[in-house]
């Protein structure tokens, strides 16, 4: 049965919550003296999602919390809804590589804050749409590639930004390589968004930081996935994986795997 795992009070909570934002956002695009129509209700919202290949999710700037996230979380991530509900952007964070958490913080979101706060009115925050591509670790251990849209869909009664519509797409068949994006667009009056800010950030070249590969390996590692477990599940060769603990050792001044996996934890690296 769908949404066994979680109680049907819990998941119509969520839902009635989704669905009044969404309908909240809809009337408040539609025409003036134009019928009521375009509403949606709990079931129509459902199918909706289930269309979408990826997750959506409604996130409340104010707690840093989830008021929605759709059951396909767990499909991609490994983790259920409830675990994002009870601990907020707080589980996003913890499944965030360190070098790229600290872009998020210092480069990513200052500038996302800054295009909204430029604006003269929510409105024009509304028509803002803000994307950038992560990694983030599953459940399993592996490192997976994703891509965000955020658009803020309701404001607080200072006219700020209060609540974001979020999307994010599995893209680790197409990219994985460490480095971000960031795209700013705005939507114009013909409701076509145009892009009019954009930056890459590189992954660190410091010979002393991990690679992407490196933390994808250790972070099985510390799951107590053997070598050969990890080049099947990450198909390269068992060779290649010696290759990498080796290559870690040494960066992370080391002797033993018990030490590198203690490091790695004191760094912030796991």
């Amino acid at each position: 049965m769908p949404y066994s795992k979680q109680s049907p009070k819990s998941y119509i909570h969520h839902h009635k919550e989704a669905v009044k934002i969404f309908n909240g956002y809809i009337s408040e695009h539609r025409l003036t003296g134009e019928r009521e129509k375009g509403l949606i209700d709990i079931l129509q919202l459902s199918q909706l999602l289930k269309e979408f290949h990826g997750v959506v999710s409604i996130l409340d700037f104010s707690t840093l919390s989830y008021i929605y996230m759709s059951e396909s979380v767990k499909s991609i991530t490994g983790y259920s809804q409830e675990e994002f509900y009870e601990k907020g952007i707080q589980m996003t964070i913890s499944l965030l590589p360190e070098e790229q958490l600290k872009i998020i913080h210092n480069q990513i979101f200052p500038i996302m804050f800054d295009h909204f706060d430029r604006c003269t009115s929510l409105e024009e925050i509304k028509d803002l749409r803000v994307t950038f591509n992560y990694n983030a670790f599953r459940k399993d251990g592996s490192l997976g590639s994703f891509l965000q849209q955020l658009s803020i869909i309701h404001g607080d009664d200072c006219k700020k930004a209060s609540i974001a519509l979020i999307l994010v797409t599995d893209i680790s068949d197409f990219k994985n390589d460490g480095n971000m994006t960031l795209g700013i667009s705005k939507k114009n009056e013909g409701g076509v968004y145009h892009p009019i800010f954009s930056k890459n950030y590189l992954s660190d070249p410091e010979p002393n930081i991990l690679s992407i590969r490196e933390l994808e390996i250790l972070n099985l590692m510390r799951h107590g996935k053997s070598s050969n477990e990890i080049s099947d599940m990450l198909f390269i060769s068992e060779h290649t994986v010696y290759n990498h603990r080796k290559k870690m050792l040494k960066k992370m001044d080391a002797k033993n795997t018990g030490e590198l996996l203690s490091k790695s934890i004191a760094y912030g690296l796991l």
